[in-house]
Order: structure tokens, then sequence, then C-alpha cells
């Protein structure tokens, strides 16, 4: 751990994000067995994860700070004729206090983009040195024991013998397992996906349906196996999946070693194809539509209780303020959606993309599917796309593929909503995380991504700091 983090953990006070931090890491390497062979390399990468953590929590830490020394200089920035009500000079609520009003009177004004870019600046300090942080392999548990699986799978009458069970990465909300089956005619693998403790499984069975309708479409997805919506002896409901050839190359920043142009160029072809599905045959959808305006709206007020919520659970959360100019931004800027909607996997990137030889053979986790328009997976994807490919290339292609031309207007829109979605949904993560640091990567995703998401969707709508 380098000096800057481990000056800031002694002074942590309780309840603050660098306790959190402290607690979530403690856990961790108590956690790791010195048997294990992997011990030494995951303790590593927890040291290189609690540096991240911890500078970013002290960052956090110090927001009270912040807040009083940009009170001080407030009447530098404050534009004479700006729309009030303004508390008293000096106020460390006349910041957020502006920010609010000038985005309701006029969110594209420069006034407003120079008031919100001073709360940036106050709220969020600088940016966090990296967004790509790895975490150690989970530790396996009594819900992916093996004889428990091969016990499951007898009571459905299948008689293969269970060789292994193990935990794959992604999904937001449920555990995907790997499990491997050795029987007469051989080994083979299947997949399951489980609803996570403590998660609700009101999306499972729309997730079966999207996969099982993606698959019968010609989309390269995991052909659904069998679901079981109850709650059964493995703990959460369930469903399985054929497991299809392949590996993941990138996260959700962005693609990794592995992803070329040509991977570009295969996923805008895919898209293409989902994108020009017909959606009258499809029956649920894991998540709500996206399809019209008031689809929007009841979006925005969704989103909006997470931020009040995350508000109230720890006030002095950083970055309120701004997660709130976005949703005033996000209601003044809906366009016009009036087209037939489309399916949108709602999670496209090469995170959810399985490559094999340099061909895509797979797009994964469809838990956050529905029916919308198509600029919300471009908006999704396209920064993904631009490491790679030009994106004028990726839209030819695309369209050529069956995909509908979109406007710059729409795309603009989603990309500050896709932003401030992840953003939300992080914040959410980072209010359990300090009130309950049992789990590292709420910590990740809270304290770290969520910064850089929020910063992506201020960027967008209001302009660079």
């Amino acid at each position: 751990m380098t000096a800057r983090s481990s000056a800031a953990a002694p002074a942590a006070a309780p309840g603050s994000a660098s306790a959190a931090v402290v607690r979530a890491v403690r856990n961790e390497v108590a956690a790791r067995r010195p048997a294990d062979a992997n011990t030494p390399h995951d303790l590593g990468l927890l040291l290189e994860v609690a540096d991240a953590l911890l500078h970013r929590a002290a960052l956090d830490d110090e927001v009270a700070a912040r807040r009083h020394r940009a009170a001080a200089a407030a009447g530098s920035w404050t534009p004479d004729d700006a729309p009030g009500p303004y508390c008293p000079p000096g106020s460390v609520t006349m910041l957020p206090t502006a920010v609010a009003a000038l985005v309701a009177d006029d969110p594209d004004g420069e006034d407003t983009r120079r008031a919100v870019n001073e709360a940036r600046r106050t709220e969020l300090g600088e940016l966090p040195d990296r967004d790509r942080i790895e975490l150690p392999e989970p530790q396996q548990s009594g819900t992916v024991d093996p004889a428990a699986m091969e016990r499951y799978l007898r009571a459905r009458g299948d008689s293969r013998e269970v060789t292994a069970v193990r935990v794959l990465t992604g999904g937001f909300s449920k555990e995907t397992l790997l499990v491997q089956l050795r029987g007469a005619d051989g080994t083979s693998e299947i997949v399951v996906r489980k609803v996570a403790a403590g998660r609700a499984a009101d999306t499972l069975p729309g997730e079966y349906e999207v996969v099982r309708f993606a698959a019968d479409g010609g989309i390269p997805a995991p052909r659904p196996l069998w679901i079981d919506p109850a709650d059964n002896p493995l703990g959460g409901p369930l469903f399985a999946t054929e497991r299809l050839t392949g590996k993941t190359v990138g996260t959700v920043t962005g693609p990794t070693s592995g992803a070329t142009a040509e991977s570009a160029r295969e996923l805008a072809r895919l898209l293409g194809h989902l994108h020009s599905l017909d959606v009258a045959g499809l029956g649920g959808t894991p998540r709500p539509p996206m399809a019209s305006r008031d689809d929007v709206r009841a979006a925005l007020d969704q989103r909006e209780a997470i931020v009040d919520g995350a508000a109230e659970a720890v006030p002095v959360t950083p970055g309120i303020v701004l997660h709130r100019a976005l949703l005033t931004w996000l209601r003044t800027h809906i366009p016009d959606l009036g087209r037939p909607p489309v399916l949108v996997h709602g999670d496209v990137g090469f995170h959810n993309v399985l490559v094999s030889d340099g061909a895509v053979t797979a797009l994964l986790d469809w838990e956050m599917a529905h029916r919308g328009q198509p600029a919300e997976d471009l908006a999704y994807v396209r920064p993904s796309v631009r490491q790679l490919l030009d994106w004028p290339e990726f839209l030819e292609i695309y369209l050529a593929a069956g995909g509908r031309p979109v406007d710059e207007e729409e795309l603009r829109f989603f990309t500050v909503w896709q932003d401030f979605w992840r953003a939300t949904s992080c914040l959410r993560l980072r209010t359990k995380f300090v009130l309950d640091p049992s789990r590292l990567s709420d910590g990740v995703s809270g304290l770290l991504l969520g910064t850089r998401f929020l910063d992506n969707a201020l960027t967008t709508a209001f302009g660079e700091r």
C-alpha cells in the first residue's frame, strides 16, 4: 500500500468512507486461507484495490471542507442576475441551491455550465487514477457445492456427475455458475444463473424469455435449457443455459486485450440484427420499457428515488447536487420517441461479449433487456467502440445489418442517461458499502466507478470541467 493511502487510514472517522474501506479490506484479508495457492496473488490485488479506494475515500471524506471553501468563494462566479432563491453568501447550501435554480431555468446556459462545473470540482475533487480495478476471485461457498448441484440435477432426471462448480464474473443481480458435467457421452458444461441472496426474483422469468427470444431470432445468445422460478435446494430461483465458447474481452469501461477492430465490426452486425427483430412475438422482459417519453419519465422518477434515498441515508454523500442537476437536464431533453420499439439489450459491450479465435460467439447477461429505442444501446456501446473502430464505420455496418438510423440528439440524451443510470446504481452501492462494508466490490463500484460514470454524464450534458 502506498504512503498516501496508509496515511489516510488511521484518520478515518467511524461511518466515513475511509473507515468502510478499512473494514472491508480487513474482512477480505481474513477470508483468505493461507494454504490457498492464490493467496499471495489475491493479497497483492487487495493492496492495489485498497490503495485506490482509500485515496478516493479520503477525497469523499474531505467534501465538507471543500464545500466550505466553495461557499467562501461563491461570489467570484455567481452571476448577479441569476435566478433565485439564494442562501446568504458563505452558506454551504448556496452552491447547490444556485445549481438547482440555474439548471431549472436554463439547463444549457453558460452560467449553468459554470455553476455545475464549480459544484463538480467541489463535490468530486480529482477523478480516480484508474477505472479498471481487478478484484480477487470470490471465495467459494456452500451455495455452489458440487454435491448439492448434483443432487439438484438428479431430482430433475439428469444422471450426470457434477465434477466442478465455479463462480463466473458478470451479471448485476445474479450469481453466474459454470457447472462441469461428466456422463456416458463425455464431458459438458452448462451455465446456471441464480438470483443472488437478498435480490428480488421478479426479473428472472423476463430474462429467460428474452434469452429464448434472442436465440430463436438467430442472435448468438446462450440457448435456455430450463427455468426454476421458485426457491429450490440450491437457494434462490434460477435458470440454466447452454455454455458457449469464448472469453470476454472487456470491462464496463471498455475493451481489453483480445478485442479488435474486427470484433467491433461483428458487434455492429450483431446489434443491427438484434434491433431488426420483430418484438411482436416477445413476451415479458426483465426491465420496464423505455419506448416512449412517458416511459422515460417513469424511469427518471425511479432514479430520483435512489438519489433521494442515498441523501437521506448518508447526508454527507458527495455529488447529490450533481445527480439532481442531471435529473433536471434529462427531464428537459427527452427526445421525440414516437417510433416502434426494438429489443434493447441494455448492457451491450465487450464485457458481455464472448470472443473465440477472433470471432464473436455470444452476447451475454440479458438482465437489463427491455423494449426501447436503438439509440439507447448505441449510446451505451459507442465509447467502447471508439477505442477500436471509427464510429461512422460501426454505424454503417450496423445499418447494413438491419439497424435503424438514429440522430445525434437521441444519442446525446441516451449517452447522458446511460452514464447517469450507472452512476445512480453505483450511488446505491456506495450507500450500502458505507453503512455495511461487507463486500469490497460494492466499494469499487460506489467509490470509483460511480465517480467516473457521474463525471462522464456531466461532461456530455454540461461540457468539460
